[in-house]
């Protein structure tokens, strides 16, 4: 993740120097959390997917913590490299970004498995990234929370519906096989 955020932060150091860019931070908003969270995707399962479903009743509890850590892991090191070189809106959206997309992700893990969890988020970032406006017109706060900016409005809830989803789900089921 530390090189997830170096990145974030050289090329948002890099993009606020051309002043002919407008809404440049968008873009360093949304795909440094979906290169994150796919990074972080495959830490999910251990190298036997069969036998850590074999006891679920013991690891249910060890699943939320782990999911807590990857979330911890991917969201500090964005949130200080965001800090230190975007403005607020766009560190909060940041951070929104890594608890939606960490959520998503945790619910792709459990329908297709740790190896396929990242291709749905890695689909709907770009999807959003590329056809959404940047306002909360026409419901955009709703499908394309990823880029709306980081202040307090409906793409916060979905986020934080995708992140608890995530971890409960994930916590109760496991990854698929």
């Amino acid at each position: 993740m530390l090189i997830v955020a170096a990145a974030v932060a050289g090329v948002a150091a890099e993009l606020s120097s051309h002043e002919s860019l407008v809404g440049w931070w968008v873009a360093v908003a949304a795909l440094g959390p979906l290169f994150a969270v796919i990074f972080a995707a495959r830490s999910l399962a251990g190298t036997d997917v069969v036998l850590e479903r074999s006891v679920p009743r013991l690891t249910g509890g060890r699943r939320i913590a782990h999911a807590g850590a990857v979330l911890t892991v991917c969201c500090v090191p964005l949130a200080l490299a965001g800090a230190a070189t975007l403005d607020a809106a766009a560190t909060a959206a940041m951070v929104r970004n890594v608890l939606g997309l960490l959520g998503m992700m945790l619910l792709a893990a459990t329908v297709a498995g740790v190896r396929a969890g990242w291709l749905p988020v890695f689909g709907y970032g770009l999807l959003a990234l590329a056809t959404a406006p940047r306002d909360t017109s026409r419901g955009a706060a709703w499908w394309a929370w990823t880029v709306q900016p980081g202040l307090p409005n409906v793409s916060w809830i979905v986020a934080g519906v995708l992140a608890v989803a995530g971890v409960a789900v994930y916590g109760r089921r496991g990854p698929a096989e």
